[in-house]
């Protein structure tokens, strides 16, 4: 029963989050982050791609793809 339990929590996430990036699924450690823009991306442009933003780590890309949401059900 619990088991059961996790995966629907996880089909509601996917299911409310189509489209959008949850701050959980951007808790990527820095050296981690696989590229999701280009150099001089803003944040909103950044969204737009449905990645991840955080300009405050220098040598690490600001955009980024997000944990999947398979991953974070694990």
């Amino acid at each position: 029963a619990r088991a059961g339990a996790s995966l629907r929590s996880c089909a509601f996430i996917l299911h409310s989050e189509v489209g959008a990036v949850s701050s959980g699924q951007c808790n990527v450690p820095a050296r981690s982050r696989e590229n999701c823009g280009y150099p001089g991306i803003g944040e909103i442009e950044c969204s737009a791609r449905q990645c991840c933003f955080d300009s405050n780590v220098i040598d690490a890309p600001w955009c980024f793809k997000p944990i999947s949401i398979e991953e974070s059900c694990i």
